[in-house]
């Protein structure tokens, strides 16, 4: 690929993760009286609310947002970069069956942007899958980080016949 062009992809990438940051970030402002609570749990050290809502889009797609709310008993930069750490492929589902960083761009200290392919395998009656997507984080203050992941196109990892392409529209931590 010329540099020209990959300097292009960069910038359009790195815009769909601060996009995606800034959606992520809205989500968060919502107020919770829109939420269904169908889960909570409260432990000595622990505590976990699932709030879920559901809706059509104008495009008449079926859009699920689930927000989970849950104590962790380590650093907002600890849990971020834990996050992110895909070095051991063994600690994904066992019916993953690749994973590949495939690029690393705009790293710093307070940010980081990666694409990333993963391929699910057959799983009963759901077809095997793969999606291509981006995630990324990024330090807001002090004690405030915020990642997200959300689909993308590359041009190393076309669409094959063999899996269904997942999507992430918009997935995040804050």
């Amino acid at each position: 690929i010329e540099i020209s062009q990959q300097k292009k992809n960069y910038a359009e990438w790195i815009e769909t993760g601060l996009e995606g940051i800034k959606i992520v970030q809205d989500l968060i402002a919502q107020p919770y009286d829109n939420y269904d609570e169908i889960y909570q749990e409260k432990k000595e050290k622990h505590e976990l609310n699932i709030y879920f809502k559901s809706y059509t889009s104008p495009e008449n797609s079926k859009i699920n947002i689930m927000r989970c709310e849950w104590y962790v008993p380590c650093t907002p930069e600890q849990f971020i970069k834990f996050m992110h750490d895909f070095d051991e492929p063994a600690s994904l589902s066992k019916n993953s069956e690749e994973y590949k960083l495939v690029e690393l761009f705009g790293e710093s200290d307070e940010a980081k942007y990666a694409i990333y392919y993963i391929a699910y395998k057959k799983v009963l009656t759901a077809a095997p899958r793969d999606f291509v997507y981006l995630k990324n984080y990024k330090k807001l203050d002090e004690n405030t980080w915020i990642d997200c992941s959300r689909s993308l196109e590359h041009q190393d990892y076309p669409e094959i016949q063999e899996k269904v392409r997942g999507k992430m529209i918009t997935c995040g931590h804050y």
